[in-house]
């Protein structure tokens, strides 16, 4: 995981995905909606950038949350943020590295595996992942949809493109944010794996029910409504699912 790609557009990230909304009225309450409860649950948020959702979190009466970003830049955004808030514990540090730092309920990981550099390397995020979560523990995060991970148009300020030329496992693709008025702002570089690669990972870090799961519009209105409309169309050409999975009970 590259932390200087990470660093610079620390401030512009969070004044885009505030402008955007899509973070706020698509991503994390769908999230919210496949998590039963957070209360006296012990939360691990890997990559947590500016900590926003680890801030929703911290709201649902949680015992504990530690959330690790590579970017101090990001980390130090979180805790201005975040305010006198005691909940959250951030730590600058690289997600991917961390051993052992406690059993957890749940561990999020928001846009996390797919910036595993190899196959190899995703293989070790999840067996970090697992290493940290209690025997039934959940793990779950928004993660780039492997069957559908490029998206030709500028729509919805973001535009996605295959570097390689042609989609592989283990390609890299590109996700360029652009403001309102199609300038570019920054861009972000992952790896593309297929949807067994994913699948397969998780299982041989001792994880059972993987899950993949279509975002959802929670925005409420009738047909003809203009912003249910707005989501619903962004849903349809979104690039981003969420995974889900369990630790085994047996894995102790």
């Amino acid at each position: 995981m590259d932390e200087a790609q990470f660093n610079k557009p620390a401030s512009a990230y969070s004044k885009d995905a505030s402008r955007r909304g899509s973070r706020d009225k698509i991503f994390y309450p769908s999230l919210l909606k496949l998590i039963p409860s957070f209360t006296g649950k012990s939360v691990l948020d890997l990559a947590c950038g500016d900590g926003s959702f680890s801030r929703v979190i911290s709201k649902l009466n949680p015992s504990k949350v530690v959330a690790v970003d590579i970017s101090k830049d990001q980390i130090d955004k979180a805790i201005e943020l975040s305010g006198h808030q005691t909940v959250i514990k951030y730590i600058n540090a690289n997600a991917c590295d961390i051993k052992h730092i406690d059993p957890f309920d749940i561990i999020i990981g928001n846009f996390f595996l797919h910036y595993a550099p190899s196959i190899d390397d995703l293989k070790k995020y999840c067996k970090h992942i697992s290493l940290n979560l209690k025997p039934g523990g959940l793990f779950i995060g928004l993660n780039e949809n492997p069957v559908k991970p490029i998206k030709d148009s500028k729509s919805f300020g973001v535009a996605v493109e295959c570097v390689d030329g042609v989609v592989h496992d283990s390609c890299t693709i590109r996700r360029t944010h652009y403001d309102s008025e199609g300038n570019e702002l920054f861009n972000f570089t992952h790896r593309h794996f297929h949807l067994n690669t994913y699948e397969l990972s998780l299982r041989e870090s001792g994880m059972y029910n993987v899950t993949w799961h279509k975002l959802r519009n929670m925005q409420h209105g009738d047909a003809d409504d203009a912003m249910a409309k707005h989501w619903a169309s962004y849903i349809s050409q979104s690039t981003v699912s969420i995974l889900s999975a369990n630790k085994s009970l047996d894995d102790k």
